[in-house]
């Protein structure tokens, strides 16, 4: 039996049409901050420490994940933040996060996210 992985992370926020004024905040993408990622069942999900339920990004909504530098702003460190582009019915929508595991790991989460599973 496959134990499901979570891992710690950083949420960023999600935009709607890549407008930084615009915040998409249903179904949990409200809030940034930090809390535990995981893949499972074709999603990734993210659980807020200050949440109950955690939010849920299908992988086949994905259309574009981009590696940025880090800004100076979220206070993160060296760290990459990962921006996933993605699809939710008529609307396009720009979520970022932040890992703070090794560049190991995030290569990692990227290529899985890449590879859809």
């Amino acid at each position: 039996m496959n134990a499901i992985q979570k891992k710690s992370g950083q949420y960023l926020g999600t935009r709607i049409g890549h407008e930084w004024w615009r915040r998409y905040t249903r179904e949990g993408f409200s809030a940034r901050g930090t809390g535990e990622y995981w893949i499972k069942d074709g999603s990734l999900f993210f659980q807020h420490q200050a949440r109950y339920k955690p939010m849920r990004l299908p992988i086949q909504n994905i259309v574009e994940i981009v590696l940025c530098p880090c800004k100076r702003r979220f206070r993160i460190g060296n760290k990459p933040i990962i921006k996933l582009v993605w699809q939710k019915g008529d609307q396009w929508l720009s979520s970022g996060f932040v890992l703070p595991d090794s560049l190991e790991e995030t290569s990692r989460l990227l290529a899985s996210l890449r590879a859809g599973t």
